[in-house]
């Protein structure tokens, strides 16, 4: 017996032409569907439809010289790196001032994706804009080191190359001291 309105395939019919969309709750093997249970891309909320399991979407304050001169756009990828202000406690140890005398900064997250630019979640023309915020799709942890960084200091989105999924993490970070001769 099946429910008035349940989603019923036709035939050799694939379960994916019958249907298809994000699943707003688990059903079992054989339960019926109904229409009420999916989010299409084109109803409701579509970005937290778009959201891979476990992932999470958190907007960064961006503008023209932070997104790659607007060139960051819905589907790119991006690396963050933020730069802050480092208090030294210890202005008389030699080794802590070799390695840093006032500000750092590091890549935090690698190989983000990028759900939307302000408010768009698709990209409407190839031509460079400028947001004024850019939403982000990351785990639970990268929700919070972004979180922290954007109190901590500037991020910048550094764009990826199209299929550039490489790693470059070594924990390295860069210091004023380290890329400055008058410093050193």
């Amino acid at each position: 017996a099946m429910f008035s309105g349940a989603i019923v395939r036709e035939d050799d019919q694939k379960a994916s032409d019958a249907a298809s969309g994000r699943m707003l709750q688990a059903v079992s093997a054989g339960q019926p569907i109904h229409p009420a249970f999916i989010v299409s891309e084109d109803k409701g909320n579509f970005l937290a439809a778009t959201l891979k399991e476990g992932m999470r979407a958190v907007a960064v304050s961006v503008k023209a010289q932070t997104m790659a001169g607007g060139f960051v756009g819905p589907g790119d990828r991006v690396d963050v790196i933020v730069t802050y202000k480092v208090k030294v406690q210890d202005k008389d140890n030699p080794a802590v001032q070799a390695m840093v005398s006032k500000f750092a900064t590091e890549t935090i997250l690698e190989n983000v994706r990028v759900l939307a630019a302000d408010q768009k979640a698709k990209r409407e023309e190839d031509q460079a804009k400028v947001a004024r915020t850019v939403t982000l799709e990351v785990d639970g942890a990268g929700a919070e080191k972004l979180a922290l960084a954007a109190e901590m200091g500037d991020l910048v989105l550094s764009l990826r190359g199209i299929g550039d999924n490489g790693s470059s993490r070594n924990e390295q970070m860069t210091t004023d001291v380290s890329m400055s001769r008058v410093l050193k």
